[in-house]
């Protein structure tokens, strides 16, 4: 699988390089991975691109844009899905990317956000997907000061597409994108004082630091008092369940341990990983 942060990377590489005269064409070449970078499960696509003077020739369609509100606005624009079209919003129905399509980090983040943007394209021309969506993304976060977004989910090339992607596909369609599930990006946006877009510490990525078992207890005390806050939880692939369809407490027992033991354990393979697991 390609991770979309390479397609935002390229984005931003082919946005800085406009600015001296270069820009970016695909080389079709694949970058060789060393393999101590690799785990037995890792499955890794790479491409390459070069910079040169000639301007690339558009031969693919230009990314689509949706917007999402998340509440009413003004008398022309209420809470909804919308499509950029001729300048303005187009209405796309009241159904819309849910804070539980969003990856669990960015949940929490996703109940202060207003709005969210999603940024399509065709699956066929994946390459020009990644790079045109990555250059969109990056110019909506540096578009206004008093605006900031967050990157909550995106497609891969596996098919096997997170929930937001997918609820995407669902909610717009494939006609406008050759029959096929398209590319996309979605990213969650609000307002942002000049204190936070001046920053340059850590404090808006401390919520990147959470397990999802933090950030299921952080989002339990908002329902129920602290003392019916578990101090453990555990996370389970699967919950067994009884003829009756109640939980096995038994077999979720023994689920839970197996899958402890099964972890596999990586051990420091190189000078640097050992001095920082030494810490």
């Amino acid at each position: 699988m390609l991770h979309f942060e390479v397609g935002h990377m390229l984005g931003l590489l082919g946005e800085a390089a406009a600015r001296f005269g270069f820009h970016l064409h695909p080389t079709g070449d694949r970058a060789d991975i060393p393999e101590n970078w690799l785990s037995g499960d890792d499955h890794i696509v790479t491409t390459a691109a070069a910079l040169r003077t000639k301007v690339p020739e558009k031969t693919h369609a230009a990314p689509e844009i949706f917007v999402q509100l998340h509440a009413d606005k003004d008398d022309r624009y209420q809470a909804g899905f919308y499509r950029c079209r001729d300048g303005g919003l187009e209405p796309h129905g009241n159904a819309m990317v849910r804070r539980k399509d969003v990856i669990a980090i960015n949940q929490a983040i996703y109940n202060r956000a207003s709005f969210g943007v999603a940024l399509m394209a065709r699956r066929s021309e994946w390459y020009a997907a990644f790079v045109d969506l990555g250059r969109l993304l990056h110019r909506l976060q540096t578009s206004h000061p008093a605006l900031g977004f967050m990157s909550s989910d995106y497609s891969f090339l596996s098919g096997h597409e997170m929930k937001a992607a997918a609820r995407l596909s669902a909610l717009v369609g494939t006609e406008t994108f050759g029959g096929q599930a398209p590319m996309s990006y979605f990213a969650i946006g609000g307002g942002i004082s000049a204190e936070q877009r001046a920053s340059r510490g850590m404090e808006e990525d401390v919520v990147h630091m959470r397990g999802p078992a933090e950030i299921f207890k952080d989002d339990l005390r908002e329902l129920v008092p602290e003392y019916m806050v578990p101090s453990t939880v555990r996370i389970a692939s699967d919950i067994p369940l009884t003829p009756n369809r109640k939980i096995d407490l038994g077999s979720l027992r023994a689920v839970l341990d197996q899958e402890e033991q099964a972890k596999r354990i990586i051990p420091p393979r190189t000078s640097t990983e050992v001095e920082i697991a030494s810490i």
